[in-house]
């Protein structure tokens, strides 16, 4: 009987082992990938200024044409 319960205590200990590796390993892991959300959220930041400064450039740039279409327009008619 004491053979069956060290039997079984050496296998719940390589099981603890095994498992205490796992979690180092998935800690690593989970490092590297909030670390990689970072990274991301950063640049979706930077793409979303992008975008707003293209939107604004091609808003000013239309109004331009708008402008000086109307100005032609209406300096034919003097």
């Amino acid at each position: 009987m004491a053979d069956i319960d060290q039997v079984a205590r050496d296998a719940a200990n390589r099981a603890l082992l095994s498992l205490a590796a796992h979690e180092q390993i998935c800690a690593e892991r989970q490092g590297h990938i909030i670390q990689g959300l970072t990274e991301l959220k950063q640049d979706v930041k930077g793409l979303f200024l992008r975008f707003w400064v293209a939107a604004i450039t091609l808003i000013t740039v239309l109004m331009s044409v708008c402008g000086s279409l109307i100005y032609l327009i209406l300096s034919r008619g003097r």
